[in-house]
């Protein structure tokens, strides 16, 4: 494990900063926790070590997930009961759903 729990909350409160944008409420993040070999999917299947962060989505009543590298502290994907969206860097700095 590279990073802890406190340093992955605090990236993730930064990701969801650009991502939602006025919507967004530090309260929503319920927490973060670790798995060494996360199945990762998209052009290729494999695994690394991740972080899934929960996050609470109290207008619909249902939760996200944000998956974030332990390699370095970046996002992968986030994911909702209805969409599934890469996450990039875009020339600005700020995190996008690609």
């Amino acid at each position: 494990m590279n990073y802890t729990q406190k340093e992955i909350l605090e990236k993730a409160k930064i990701i969801l900063k650009d991502l939602q944008a006025k919507y967004y409420n530090e309260k929503n993040i319920k927490g973060a926790s670790f798995e060494k070999e996360k199945s990762i999917h998209g052009n290729e299947n494999k695994k690394l070590p991740c972080w899934t962060v929960l996050i609470n989505e109290p207008v619909f009543n249902s939760s996200i997930f944000l998956y974030i590298s332990d390699e370095d502290a970046e996002p992968i994907y986030i994911r909702s009961k209805h969409k599934t969206s890469e996450i990039i860097k875009n020339s600005d700095g700020t995190y996008i759903r690609k």
